[in-house]
């Protein structure tokens, strides 16, 4: 399916999660810099909100997998990216919040720290 959704996905662009520069990709350089907290993953949206890749040590941790669909944070819907990065923006790092995935038909929760 992950393979599918990559390769048909008419979104032109990631959004890259880790970094304070949202637009434009960013570096973990970048990270250590900002003081915004982040979940430290990379998304995309097209029906739904999609991880692209898993890019923090504590989203490693967690168990964060690519072509995860992410469902809600903290039990809060997350019908876009806009969703998923206010929320999270609105905490600090340390943080710790419980994402909820879909994986291979199965719904995940997966508590992590914000970096």
């Amino acid at each position: 399916f992950y393979n599918d959704y990559q390769n048909n996905n008419p979104y032109s662009g990631d959004r890259d999660y880790y970094s304070d520069d949202q637009q434009n990709g960013g570096s973990d350089q970048n990270q250590s810099q900002s003081s915004k907290a982040a979940i430290g993953i990379v998304i995309s949206e097209y029906n739904g909100v999609y991880i692209t890749q898993v890019t923090g040590n504590n989203a490693k941790k967690a168990g964060f997998a690519e072509g995860d669909k992410i469902v809600s944070v903290d039990g809060r819907e997350i019908s876009d990216s806009n969703d998923l990065i206010s929320y999270v923006q609105s905490h600090k790092v340390g943080d710790t919040i419980t994402v909820t995935v879909e994986r291979d038909g199965q719904t995940i929760d997966i508590r992590t720290e914000l970096e």
